[in-house]
């Protein structure tokens, strides 16, 4: 079974926190971990999938380039899932945990990955979404596109129906967490490229799938 689901939210940008932190193996898996009802893989999403409106503001504050800045959000919010997932009790390997030790894995899973902008589910009549069909007609000669103002995530779909039963294999993990894409947008400016200094809100959007 495949799921979806999409976050909103809406926080202060703390970077002296953020930003102060250098990514490490630190999360140290346990040589023996304890019987859980499951086993969580957090993949996290590809640097190209980043989309931020805020970095040109973050590197005058911090000096960052902006690989940098893309690498610390990438690492910060898979910090933040295991820290979710692990306080929940469940097991969780983090494929950013060890960059040398996953790399092969984390190259193998994005060679397999396509993604589309869908609709987001109704969380209480939860169905996994579908590919949408494209319609276009022609309007006094001119091509008309529909246009529509409904809430989208971007999902992944693993296009290699052999990867996740050989993650299963390996890392006897049965779930897994895809996170798609990070948005981050100027809050409160009509223009991305104009930065508020009065409000220091940031709109972030986090974009995942969840296979079991």
């Amino acid at each position: 079974m495949t799921g979806s689901r999409h976050a909103i939210i809406l926080i202060l940008l703390a970077s002296g926190s953020l930003f102060a932190q250098d990514k490490t193996s630190g999360h140290k898996t346990p040589a023996r971990e304890p019987v859980r009802a499951h086993k969580v893989m957090l993949i996290p999403y590809e640097p190209r999938m980043y989309m931020g409106e805020v970095d040109r503001q973050i590197h005058e504050e911090t000096r960052l380039s902006p690989t940098e800045i893309r690498a610390k959000f990438r690492d910060g919010l898979n910090e933040q899932l295991y820290r979710a997932f692990k306080g929940s009790e469940f097991n969780v390997v983090d494929l950013l945990d060890d960059t040398l030790k996953y790399q092969k894995d984390i190259a193998g899973i994005y060679q397999h990955l396509s993604y589309d902008y869908q609709k987001v589910p109704d969380q209480e009549k939860y169905q996994p979404p579908v590919k949408e069909k494209k319609q276009s007609q022609i309007e006094k000669g001119q091509l008309a596109i529909e246009t529509n103002s409904e809430k989208r995530f971007m999902n992944a779909k693993v296009t290699n129906p052999k990867v996740v039963p050989l993650l299963y294999a390996k890392y006897k993990t049965d779930l897994f967490v895809f996170i798609n894409q990070l948005d981050i947008k100027a809050s409160g400016s009509p223009d991305p490229t104009q930065f508020l200094n009065t409000t220091p809100n940031r709109k972030i959007s986090v974009h995942y799938t969840v296979y079991s």
